[in-house]
């Protein structure tokens, strides 16, 4: 069988599908925490019953964060929907997915949405946004222009970086316009509503 691109893709997301966790698979001591105590930044994280940050052990084991700057880069140029924007994220195998669920909840609820860093992406999270983009129902997907005004000339609210975007239509050859990295993504907050009703979510310094 040849190996084309669409089959990769394929691929790639059935690996990412088959070790995805869910609330279901958190141990008992393990919560997840929204901390905005930080000026500008909204922190998500897998926490202890006290909120501390847990440290990586192994790759099976809950660990992982995710960064939301509160504006993109460059926001009163390219306001990108006012959207905040993911800065930073880790984690350990298959514990990413569930943070970035809460994280694209968070920004629904606070701003436009979420999107992508506009200048750097991991090819791991260009999966997990490709993923978004292509097989998550329950995600709106809303595509955003470039720095030029090319898709909607008369709406400069939507005027994003698509630095990011470009360098994957060389990378995966697909048109900026077309790349997950491209939109905003946004949920409704089922993820957070279950990790309320379970007990497993921490806000002491974050207002939903």
């Amino acid at each position: 069988m040849k190996l084309t691109e669409a089959i990769l893709k394929k691929l790639i997301n059935e690996v990412l599908q088959e070790g995805m966790k869910t609330i279901a698979d958190l141990p008992e001591d393990v919560f997840i925490k929204i901390d905005g105590d930080v000026e500008d930044v909204i922190e998500i994280y897998y926490s202890n019953a006290n909120g501390r940050p847990i440290k990586y052990e192994n790759e099976s084991s809950p660990y992982g964060s995710i960064s939301l700057d509160l504006e993109v880069q460059l926001a009163d140029e390219f306001p990108c929907l006012h959207a905040l924007m993911v800065a930073y994220s880790d984690a350990s195998k298959g514990w990413g997915p569930l943070l970035y669920d809460v994280a694209i909840e968070v920004a629904t609820m606070k701003a436009g949405g979420l999107v992508s860093d506009r200048s750097i992406v991991s090819q791991y999270a260009y999966n997990v946004w490709d993923k978004y983009n292509s097989q998550r129902g329950d995600v709106e997907k809303l595509q955003l222009d470039d720095e030029d005004g090319t898709l909607t000339p008369d709406d400069h609210d939507d005027d994003c970086l698509q630095n990011i975007s470009r360098e994957y239509e060389d990378r995966v050859g697909i048109s900026w316009d077309q790349s997950p990295l491209s939109k905003l993504y946004r949920k409704e907050p089922t993820t957070i509503n279950e990790l309320f009703s379970s007990g497993k979510l921490l806000t002491q310094d974050f207002n939903l």
